[in-house]
């Protein structure tokens, strides 16, 4: 959990470095692991969908433009900068403050460098049905 808010929330990119501290390959497939695995626990936000969807619909809209259709660059500066409003808008979650909105509810102490993403999903899930 530690490392995620680290890397996710603040960004750093320590926690993405192999073992000889480079950002290399292996960081990188470190990140889209957890990244599916959080996708895969979690789900995906509907703003997330809504970027993706806005993404796909841009790259066929190119296809069309690259294959003749002059007509599709105003649509596509159109998706463009309605994706722009969507990525620069996204919901912000402070995993932080949701565990410690968590511990205060259920006024236990938890430490962030011990609870799995897991635990804290499940946490979370059951502190919200109260």
């Amino acid at each position: 959990m530690w490392n995620w808010i680290c890397f996710s929330e603040n960004g750093e990119l320590k926690y993405l470095l192999h073992h000889d501290g480079n950002v290399d390959f292996a960081g990188q497939y470190a990140y889209e692991k957890i990244q599916d695995e959080m996708i895969d626990t979690f789900g995906i936000s509907q703003e997330y969908l809504a970027v993706m969807q806005a993404k796909i619909r841009i790259e066929k809209m190119y296809a069309k433009y690259l294959a003749g259709d002059k007509a599709m660059k105003l649509l596509i500066t159109i998706e463009e900068i309605d994706l722009e409003k969507l990525e620069k808008a996204p919901t912000k979650v402070d995993l932080q403050e949701t565990l410690f909105q968590i511990e205060q509810i259920q006024g236990v102490r938890y430490n962030p460098k011990e609870i799995t993403v897991f635990e804290f999903y499940k946490l979370a899930k059951l502190v919200s049905k109260k």
